[in-house]
């Protein structure tokens, strides 16, 4: 028997929401954070990223990305600081 439930395992948990949606934090916390989302090929994607602050969450169709930021945070998106909470949909 082989066990897959290793910290080794999680690496994928830490580099999607970096690789895929392009999310960084720029402060401690996620206080202040930014997007920068390359789907590629993919039609949808999905994620939750638990910070101090709470819940970030982000999902992408096409071309239309919903973002939940929470309170006490900035979204740094397009050149714009976004302060939460605040849900934004926009376009890619």
């Amino acid at each position: 028997m082989k066990s897959l439930d290793h910290a080794w395992s999680s690496g994928p948990v830490a580099f999607l929401p970096a690789q895929l949606f392009g999310l960084e934090p720029l402060e401690d916390g996620w206080k202040r954070f930014a997007m920068n989302p390359n789907l590629d090929y993919l039609k949808w994607a999905s994620v939750n990223v638990p910070g101090k602050y709470g819940n970030i969450t982000v999902d992408i169709e096409k071309d239309t990305v919903h973002i939940l930021i929470p309170e006490g945070t900035t979204l740094e998106w397009k050149g714009n600081s976004i302060k939460g909470p605040r849900e934004l949909i926009d376009k890619i």
